[in-house]
């Protein structure tokens, strides 16, 4: 893939589907997110300004929530922190101090030595500074978006109008959170000592081997806080070396190009979403139900079992990037984000792999583009050979396979023109065209 065409793609793929990247692939947590995002993305790009702000902010919102949880865990589990001390009662707690007991026992009191509930645990120090200066940071992302002014025009109205108002929503949701989260962190101790940032950060990794779970979790909280001000990047691949940043896949947001456009056939032909989660959406119309799952396996594999053990079957089930079931008929999707024609091969067996695990009557490997002159062996030379039937046939080359299923080659490319929501058409049309053999569209 040239450097050039692969920019546009990377730079196209954000604008069109960049928002989504953490709600489909799970990420609910800053844990997740540092996992999934940090790393060294070498050339990358930075991801357009609207998705930005909303990838910030949603973010943004994943630390407040966790140093909420954290703080409010804290709060609750302090009695568990003790301190030894003296105490003056009409009862003795322990050990009586009997010089001091001298004193106040005309009073009728004991001085008796316990150990009392306290909060001024190193722990609990370094969980109010980690929250003070995340506060501080998230401030300054969430002061950042509320300045911008989404450029609807770039794309369209189509695509800018629903993100933006989302944008908003998450927004005025982050500053309830901050609110919530400032009076926690006054419930907490003060310091005694001002640390810099790289001796917080040491401070607290000294703790992280025997830390209960909140404090873990502020910590990563706090980790995520510190990169929300610097670029997003977009690239084909992620190092973790030390120098980081939050880095989206390319291949990943193009897996979920290939199925958000597959949502948005179904809607345009009138079904409505009813339940489910970003993974596995369930829509209606009429009395037909659609059911549309990404990197998820379906209910209907024919693995039973390995020697015997079926939750080792369910762990090994195929999970095609994209999958349809709609009244016993299924639709299984393989996407490869290459113009390798080894790869786009490897692709092919994969999809017919998965529609022989599932009885599927229609596969789709969905891929921007071949590069002729690159074959390894004789099944890349049949690729290229596909290729070209493509090329001639608008895009599509369907292989009818002997018990009755299916497979499309399809070309799904965010960078086929200059525009990205010309690109969307084009796809949407020609995956529209595909999924007609099983379904009824328009």
């Amino acid at each position: 893939m040239r450097r050039s065409l692969l920019k546009k793609r990377l730079r196209n793929l954000t604008i069109l589907v960049g928002r989504y990247y953490l709600d489909h692939y799970g990420i609910s947590n800053s844990a997740k997110v540092i996992r999934a995002l940090l790393g060294y993305a070498g050339e990358g790009l930075n991801v357009d300004e609207l998705s930005r702000s909303y990838l910030s902010i949603t973010m943004a919102n994943l630390v407040v929530n966790d140093l909420v949880h954290a703080v409010t865990a804290s709060l609750n589990d302090y009695v568990r922190y003790r301190e030894f001390r003296v105490t003056y009662d009409e009862e003795d707690w322990g050990p009586v101090d009997v010089a001091r007991t001298i004193s106040v026992y005309p009073n009728g009191l004991y001085a008796s030595l316990t150990y009392l509930p306290t909060n001024r645990s190193p722990e609990y120090v370094l969980l109010k500074e980690m929250a003070v200066r995340s506060l501080k940071l998230i401030n300054k992302v969430r002061n950042n978006v509320v300045g911008i002014k989404p450029k609807l025009g770039e794309i369209g109205d189509k695509f800018n109008e629903p993100m933006a108002g989302e944008l908003e929503s998450r927004i005025n949701a982050l500053g309830d959170a901050i609110k919530r989260l400032r009076g926690l962190i006054n419930r907490l101790p003060k310091p005694s000592i001002r640390y810099s940032g790289d001796e917080l950060l040491s401070e607290v990794r000294k703790l992280l081997p025997y830390s209960p779970p909140w404090f873990i979790r502020a910590y990563n909280a706090y980790l995520l806080s510190i990169h929300l001000l610097k670029p997003i990047l977009i690239a084909q691949r992620r190092l973790r070396i030390s120098r980081r940043n939050l880095v989206l896949l390319g291949w990943r947001l193009y897996e979920i190009f290939v199925y958000t456009l597959l949502l948005s056939i179904f809607i345009e032909n009138g079904y409505r979403i009813v339940s489910g989660n970003p993974r596995r959406i369930l829509l209606i119309k009429g009395t037909e139900e659609v059911l549309v799952l990404f990197n998820s396996a379906l209910d209907n594999s024919i693995i039973s079992d390995v020697n015997g053990d079926t939750g080792i079957a369910e762990r090994i089930r195929g999970r095609p990037d994209a999958a349809v079931s709609s009244n016993e008929r299924v639709i299984v999707v393989e996407c490869k984000f290459s113009s390798n024609p080894t790869y786009i091969t490897a692709g092919r067996f994969k999809a017919m792999a998965y529609m022989h695990e599932y009885n599927a009557n229609l596969g789709i490997v969905a891929f921007p583009d071949l590069a002729v002159g690159m074959a390894y062996d004789e099944e890349d030379k049949a690729t290229e050979g596909l290729w070209g039937m493509m090329v001639k046939g608008g895009g599509i080359a369907r292989i009818s396979l002997r018990n009755g299923g299916v497979l499309y080659m399809v070309r799904v490319d965010p960078a086929e023109k200059d525009e990205p929501g010309e690109n969307w058409e084009i796809s949407k049309l020609r995956l529209t065209k595909v999924l007609k053999h099983v379904l009824n569209l328009q």
